[in-house]
């Protein structure tokens, strides 16, 4: 009896840290990047909490849900800002920056 409420125990605590982390992923910004000009082809999705180099140049589209976007023209996140986004932005053409940093908190 006690072995089945232990694995009992184990199965609701293992549900609860899975719908957490659905819960963080959910509230954390997303940048897509898309192979073809207009948005379209291949993409790349990149999510919150380190640099990403940029692999493809044709359209990016921000998703904010948690923290900015800073884009930079260096492949490593390293120099000034080019640009930061605060909010969603489509842009659906070609564009030369070459990494991002999503933080992911506001």
């Amino acid at each position: 009896m006690t072995t089945i409420i232990f694995k009992a125990s184990i199965l609701v605590l293992a549900a609860a840290l899975v719908m957490i982390s659905m819960t963080n992923v959910a509230n954390a910004s997303v940048f897509n990047t898309f192979q073809g000009r207009g948005c379209v082809g291949n993409f790349e999705t990149l999510g919150c909490g380190q640099c990403h180099a940029i692999k493809y140049h044709g359209g990016f589209y921000f998703l904010k849900a948690g923290g900015s976007a800073s884009m930079y023209k260096t492949s490593d996140c390293s120099g000034s800002t080019d640009k930061v986004l605060s909010d969603d932005e489509w842009h659906c053409d070609s564009f030369s920056y070459n990494s991002v940093f999503i933080s992911c908190s506001a």
